[in-house]
């Protein structure tokens, strides 16, 4: 393969900032821009055929089914720090899928209710608005039913419960932990949503060690699904340090100074040491450093951990894969 250079990559690598929701985004035709990805040496630009540009994705977004202004509305209100949980839960109720889906996370076995709840405010004040905000992304983004890669929302599931028991030792707060485990892997149902056959094709490269998740879905889609996710998270004006983190969890290199950074490194970890954790995101997850002694979770500690989020992740799967249509 030919060596095109440090700065060659850098600037191949490297995806102009998004500054707000409305922004224009430029067409791709060359692998994203300010990747983390030190590894990133395929040969992009003119000729290299690109199947999905930023642009694309976010147009796709754009070209929502049923009533998605309430859900891109309720991202919004979220990401305001002024938002109240009641004026989130009144906007939920205005998108009766939306309201059924929150609900019937809070009624889950994952929040282990003993009085179900009956309304979109109360279920809000039950998962927090980190997590309701995750929800309406989910929903945002079309990521219902058939529409996301196998084992996409397990995997999630996992990844957020960990998160969530990871947080406190490491200064991140419990609700903003789950919710970025909930949506770190968000661009691979998007890659996933463009061209189904084509991302199998990925995943089958990477399981069977022949090609790095990260370059082989540049190869086939022209971006990665950490770029393209925290491209479109940055668009709907997440938290810089949520999209910071969404966007370096596969580079070897990131800054664990980033309490989100690192609960989300301890949490994907952790969930692809479970049975059933999709077998490319294990082999991917290879190259990456541990960082789990550090974190205080040596063997035993470990061991403890994994039945907590196995069960946990199973409570929450049932609601996560009844995404509303």
């Amino acid at each position: 393969m030919r060596d095109y250079g440090a700065a060659a990559r850098r600037d191949a690598c490297r995806l102009p900032p998004v500054t707000d929701s409305h922004a224009r985004w430029p067409d791709l035709a060359y692998a994203p821009r300010d990747s983390p990805h030190p590894e990133c040496e395929v040969p992009v630009g003119p000729g290299r055929p690109v199947k999905v540009s930023a642009h694309q994705l976010l147009r796709q977004l754009q070209e929502l089914p049923a009533q998605p202004s309430v859900a891109m509305r309720v991202v919004l209100t979220a990401n305001d720090e002024r938002s109240a949980l009641s004026e989130l839960g009144r906007l939920i109720e205005l998108d009766p899928a939306l309201t059924a889906h929150v609900m019937r996370l809070a009624n889950s076995a994952y929040y282990g209710l003993n009085t179900p709840v009956s309304s979109a405010t109360r279920a809000v004040t039950i998962v927090g608005l980190a997590t309701a905000r995750a929800v309406a992304t989910s929903v945002a983004m079309g990521l219902e039913g058939p529409g996301v890669p196998p084992g996409f929302w397990e995997h999630s599931a996992a990844t957020a419960s960990a998160a969530a028991v990871v947080a406190p030792r490491v200064g991140c707060n419990r609700a903003d932990a789950f919710s970025l485990g909930l949506l770190h892997d968000l661009g691979a149902a998007l890659l996933h949503r463009v061209d189904p056959q084509a991302y199998a094709e990925v995943t089958g490269l990477v399981a069977a060690g022949e090609q790095s998740l990260v370059i082989a879905e540049i190869e086939a889609f022209g971006t990665s699904h950490d770029q393209a996710a925290a491209g479109v998270l940055e668009a709907w004006n997440f938290p810089p340090p949520f999209v910071a983190a969404v966007r370096s969890h596969h580079d070897r290199g990131r800054n664990l100074v980033n309490p989100m950074t690192r609960v989300l490194a301890s949490a994907e970890e952790i969930s692809l040491r479970l049975p059933n954790a999709p077998i490319h995101e294990v082999v991917a997850s290879r190259a990456m450093p541990s960082n789990l002694a550090e974190d205080g979770l040596g063997d035993g500690a470990l061991e403890r951990l994994l039945d907590q989020v196995a069960g946990e992740a199973a409570a929450l799967v049932d609601s996560l894969l009844s995404l509303p249509a």
